[in-house]
């Protein structure tokens, strides 16, 4: 057996001796370019996950505002006697009061206190037409667009369908 190791013929020693001088790895150049290409995708990922919170809080108003005006339109069938007594405008600031006693001030109240309280400065309207009832409750988007969000409800009271 031959105690000297020869050397493999696949590797090219000449190769090797002629770029002493390329490092193999990356260039700073290229590293910057890396880096501009992973922040831009950084921000854009954050934007999305922003515009999404921002739309993902517009849907939750307008579910919850269906959801008040459907509770008063029950309320008012519950209460025909007085329907009339229902028709006006609701605005105000979310402080709890007493009410006067009986049902229509009772469900008058709870009506303007969900609106006040549970919508960024929410107002609502009650019209009352013949045997038709429409609940339009109104809030500020101001954190998506200037123009205020609203959910309108009509409903027919009183007639057999």
């Amino acid at each position: 057996m031959d105690s000297h190791r020869s050397v493999p013929h696949y590797v090219n020693l000449s190769h090797a001796r002629r770029n002493r001088g390329c490092s193999p790895g990356f260039s700073l150049l290229e590293l910057l370019v890396a880096l501009l290409i992973l922040s831009v995708g950084v921000l854009g990922a954050a934007s999305l996950q922003l515009n999404a919170l921002k739309y993902s809080s517009s849907a939750g108003h307008i579910t919850h505002a269906g959801f008040i005006a459907q509770n008063m339109i029950e309320r008012m069938r519950a209460n025909a006697g007085q329907l009339a007594g229902y028709a006006g405008h609701y605005q105000g600031d979310c402080q709890s009061s007493v009410p006067a006693p009986g049902i229509l001030a009772r469900d008058r109240a709870d009506f303007a206190a969900a609106v006040a309280c549970q919508l960024p400065e929410g107002q609502a309207r009650i019209d009352i037409s013949n045997d038709w009832v429409e609940v339009e409750l109104s809030w500020s988007e101001q954190r998506i667009n200037d123009t205020p969000a609203q959910v309108r409800l009509r409903a027919l009271m009183g007639a057999e369908i």
